[in-house]
């Protein structure tokens, strides 16, 4: 849901990132599993660090500033870092 919201398609424009975490924020519990919710919010450098490495080149990405952020653990750790996973 999230890509989909921060991402341009050609019938809507790209929602920015605050917009769409407070979306998150405000259906958790309702549309949302709260507890992924919470999970994924707490990832968010991650997904930040994902959303520039996977940007469009001629599509720039408005992130709002992000706090210190931790590794990945490498590119194939990636599927493992979104969904909240330890990676060892």
């Amino acid at each position: 849901m999230f890509d989909a919201l921060t991402s341009r398609r050609p019938y809507k424009q790209a929602w920015p990132v605050e917009r769409a975490v407070d979306f998150l924020r405000d259906q958790r519990g309702k549309q949302f599993d709260a507890a992924l919710v919470d999970l994924f919010l707490s990832r968010m450098p991650d997904v930040r660090e994902i959303m520039v490495h996977w940007a469009d080149s001629n599509e720039p990405i408005a992130l709002p500033a992000a706090p210190a952020r931790r590794g990945l653990g490498g590119a194939a750790n990636t599927t493992a870092a979104v969904a909240g996973l330890a990676v060892e």
